[in-house]
């Protein structure tokens, strides 16, 4: 992997103090209606959810997405309708991150912004739980989905997540450029970025975070750009290594005797059979149409974006229902910006391979 990094970002002295919540997510969804094609006999995958508490040494504290409501039927009638029409099963979901936020000391008074990567029901939360001061913070477009439940009956949205809130939408059109995506810097001083991320749905937007200053460091907090590492990994960018060090199927704190694999072993598996291309493609219908992206060109552009930016050893890459992560980060209120030090890009990487282990596949090696 390389050293250097692909992410042309301005220099700056700021920088913001990151930390990840478990939003406590667990469920398990189909790999058909989002995937193609099954790779080694793995029908469902885990999943789960990253909230981001983003804190500015100006004292103001933002929320870079808030999981999902405790009560999944408490969402938009109609939108649980539609979950259940494709057989969708109620997650468990232990607390909302609201909740993991006042158990844990943090006033809620104190956030000054919730931003949405995206109004989906995994993403919004209940941002009811926060003062009205609270600011709701979200992507071009998405504000033309109001009214919401009740007042739209019809509505995937509720009403309460946003009114008698102050509501910004993030302008996008006269914004600077990271990485290829239109960047908006929050702060104005190069600490954090939102970044304008689209083929998932309206509005979708991403997140950039520096951790440190010199050297620079960033966590990209990707949303749901995608839904699974294998659809950016491996890339040309980042091709599958003949050795992979550490193992994907070995215990975190295995003994470097057991900590690698080959690579042979996944791309006996892959596909095309190539070290350079991801292993999962997006499902797309006889008609062009993909359940998880309402524009699939923009999402393979997204993709091949991130993809790049995945090069840089300085970027770490989060997407928000990566489970493959699950035990490598550390939670609020600890601090995700000794990631480097920590060694969670070189241990994450390749994890998400052990998804795709069978007892077939683990017999041969």
């Amino acid at each position: 992997m390389a050293s250097n990094s692909t992410l042309d970002v301005p220099h700056s002295t700021s920088s913001v103090t990151v930390s990840i919540i478990d939003a406590t997510i667990k469920m398990t969804f189909p790999i058909r209606p989002f995937f193609n094609p099954v790779v080694g006999g793995v029908e469902q995958l885990e999943t789960i959810a990253y909230s981001f508490l983003i804190e500015h040494a100006n004292g103001q504290k933002l929320l870079f997405d808030l999981g999902a409501r405790v009560d999944f039927e408490s969402n938009a009638p109609a939108l649980v309708r539609r979950l259940k029409s494709f057989g969708f099963n109620s997650p468990s979901i232990e607390k909302d991150v609201a909740t993991i936020l006042d158990e844990g000391g943090m006033d809620l008074r104190d956030i000054n912004a919730v931003i949405w990567s995206h109004h989906h029901w995994d993403h919004v939360g209940d941002v009811s739980k926060f003062p009205s001061t609270t600011e709701l913070v979200v992507g071009p477009g998405v504000p033309k989905l109001w009214p919401g439940y009740p007042v739209n009956q019809e509505s995937f949205v509720l009403e309460s997540d946003y009114k008698g809130r102050p509501t910004r939408e993030i302008d996008f059109n006269n914004a600077s450029e990271l990485g290829g995506f239109r960047a908006f810097d929050y702060f104005g001083d190069g600490s954090f970025y939102l970044l304008d991320t689209p083929g998932h749905t309206i509005g979708h937007m991403s997140a950039l975070a520096r951790t440190s200053v010199s050297p620079p460091s960033f966590i990209f907090m990707g949303g749901d750009t995608c839904h699974h590492a294998g659809v950016f990994r491996p890339s040309e960018f980042v091709p599958l290594p003949e050795t992979i060090i550490p193992s994907p199927i070995a215990p975190l704190n295995a003994t470097k005797k057991l900590n690698f694999c080959p690579g042979e072993m996944f791309l006996s598996i892959h596909p095309n059979h190539s070290p350079t291309e991801p292993f999962y493609k997006i499902v797309v219908d006889k008609d062009g149409k993909s359940l998880p992206y309402i524009d699939v060109d923009s999402a393979y552009e997204t993709i091949a974006k991130i993809q790049k930016i995945d090069k840089s050893e300085n970027v770490l890459v989060i997407m928000a229902h990566d489970a493959s992560l699950r035990d490598i980060l550390s939670y609020w209120p600890t601090s995700a910006n000794t990631w480097q030090a920590d060694g969670w890009k070189s241990k994450g990487t390749w994890r998400f391979l052990a998804d795709f282990v069978s007892q077939k596949v683990e017999a041969r090696y």
